[in-house]
């Protein structure tokens, strides 16, 4: 589904960031492989700022996350009231297990849109059920 896209790449020691765009649906789609600790939350912040100044509707792939902290549910809090604010939203994109257990236990999986396929990610941020 999200195979006709360019793919700007930013990359670290721990955590990667891979950015694409399907312009028929609207859609960006953010690839996070990697660490969501304390200092690569603020990285993958940073690297998804230039995203946010045009995206209305995100989907977070995060099937590679190997760790989520706090500060990583910050940064998922944070990304999806800035794209409430405008009209968009956010989907979470094939969480692991253990991203899943870390969410339920700070019982905030409830408050994002997750899925399981990116055509059910898409259907999400379209209304659709």
């Amino acid at each position: 589904m999200f195979s006709q896209v360019v793919m700007p790449h930013w990359g670290g020691d721990c955590m990667d960031v891979d950015v694409s765009y399907l312009k028929e649906h609207d859609v960006h789609l953010i690839k996070v492989k990697g660490r969501l600790d304390s200092y690569y939350a603020s990285e993958l912040e940073n690297a998804i700022e230039p995203v946010l100044r045009k995206a209305k509707k995100i989907v977070l792939e995060c099937s590679e996350v190997t760790f989520l902290s706090s500060a990583g549910i910050r940064v998922f809090l944070s990304l999806m009231n800035r794209l409430k604010r405008r009209g968009g939203g956010l989907v979470l994109l094939n969480l692991g297990e253990t991203a899943k257990k870390v969410l339920r236990t700070s019982k905030t999986l409830d408050l994002f849109f997750h899925a399981d396929d990116p055509t059910e990610a898409v259907r999400l941020l379209k209304g659709e059920k």
